[in-house]
Formats: structure tokens, sequence, C-alpha cells
């Protein structure tokens, strides 16, 4: 399990190059759940994309820790301006995966995100929160249906 969340980070990190030649791409880390590194594509002012990899330690009323292979789609709501600073809160749909201990879990939430880019230094700085359903450790006889809850604190970098 660690090899592959490696190897997955090490694909991650390779590939963020290659995407930022095409336009406004951000990388870096959330902390929280899941617990994931993070690279982003803003299709224009009011459109966004995300992938993370990272490791799920809960999920829902079951255990079902393991690898946590997610995205999501933002759509800008509203850029809040304190000071004349911008400040987009967004909001979208948000599909995970739990590949962890012979199950498989999925995960759909509404995230909710609010961030702030520097304007003079290529840092992204966001606090999000998600809150849907999942179904934990599908096909096992001890799984079930659960209330989902996503989110954390997150940094990054801006190409």
């Amino acid at each position: 399990m660690k090899k592959i969340l490696v190897m997955a980070l090490f694909v991650l990190a390779l590939s963020t190059p290659l995407m930022a030649q095409a336009g406004s791409t951000k990388t870096g880390v959330i902390l929280g759940y899941p617990l994931s590194a993070t690279i982003g594509y803003h299709f224009t002012d009011a459109t966004e994309i995300n992938g993370f990899i990272g490791y799920s330690y809960y999920g829902g009323h079951y255990y079902s820790g393991g690898l946590y292979l997610g995205g999501n789609f933002l759509f800008t709501l509203v850029n809040i301006d304190i000071e004349g600073e911008k400040f987009p809160l967004s909001l979208g749909p948000q599909l995970g995966v739990i590949l962890g201990y012979g199950s498989i879990s999925l995960e759909a939430v509404a995230d909710l995100r609010f961030e702030y880019t520097f304007r003079d230094f290529p840092l992204n700085l966001f606090a999000e929160l998600g809150l849907g359903v999942g179904i934990y450790s599908m096909g096992e006889p001890w799984g079930g249906v659960g209330f989902a809850v996503t989110g954390g604190l997150g940094v990054r970098y801006v190409f």
C-alpha cells in the first residue's frame, strides 16, 4: 500500500510541469480529511478542476482507511472583495474513492471552498468543507451508507 501511494505521488509530481504549460495550475497539500496532495487547473475565472491523492484515515461510520483518490469541479459563486483583494467562494461536486484493506468505498459530497491567492507571491491558501453521502466498504457484510464529511486547510504553489 505504501509503495502504491509513493508511486502515485511521484507521478503527480512529474505531471505538474506538463500541466503548467496549458494555463493556471496549482499544486500543493490539503491538511484535513483526506490528508492529500492536490493539483488544480483553472479553466476560467469561474471554473476549476482539482484532483487529489492521499490517505483516508476514516470513512463515515465504518473504518475504511486507505488510499484516497478523488476530484472535484468547482464553480465560483462570488468573488468577495476585502480591501481590494479577491477571495473566491466556490461550490461544486466532489467524488472520492477509498481503496484499502480489501475494501472499496465511495464518497460523494458538495464541496465549498474559500480561497486567497497572493498577488506578489505564487501561493494559494484555502479552506474547504464537503458534506454528502458515503458508501463504505462496498461488498463487505459490515459495510453501509453513511454521512460523509471532507475538508481541511490547504496550501498550493501557483504556476
